[in-house]
């Protein structure tokens, strides 16, 4: 086995053992959380220290090779800049996002833990409408 580090567009994956290092153009199949699929190798970099002891590294650049995986890739890289733009908003006491609506079963819907709004209805206290401060929040407005 060969311990190789992968770059994916999205995330790094160090010491991963592979039973034979993949030439550039090959199709390279992993499955790991948000990067399974059949990636192809754009790219082999092997490097070695006359410093360091051992047989040196090697990395492989990866990109998407069926469209699962590009998908799933740029969902990733989508929510990972949504979160940051969210992360980088001032926050002021007109928003009516919520973020945790799963405490009340009344509310609860899969978008907990994101900020989202719930849709306005009469009656139903803590269900809110669009949010005036964040107009891309997603939920049913």
């Amino acid at each position: 086995m060969i311990t190789v580090t992968l770059h994916f567009p999205h995330a790094d994956f160090e010491g991963v053992e592979v039973p034979a290092v993949p030439r550039q153009g090959d199709n390279f199949y992993w499955s790991e959380k948000e990067t399974q699929g059949i990636w192809a190798v754009s790219a082999v970099d092997w490097s070695a220290s006359r410093y360091a002891p051992g047989p040196g590294s090697v990395s492989i650049c990866l990109d998407p090779k069926d469209q699962e995986a590009h998908e799933m890739n740029q969902a990733h890289l989508e929510e990972t800049q949504r979160a940051a733009r969210a992360a980088a908003e001032p926050h002021t006491d007109e928003c009516t996002c919520v973020i945790n609506c799963v405490e009340d079963p009344k509310t609860a819907c899969s978008l907990s833990g994101k900020r989202h709004v719930h849709p306005a209805i009469p009656g139903r206290p803590g269900v809110y409408g669009p949010c005036p401060e964040h107009l891309d929040a997603p939920g049913d407005h």
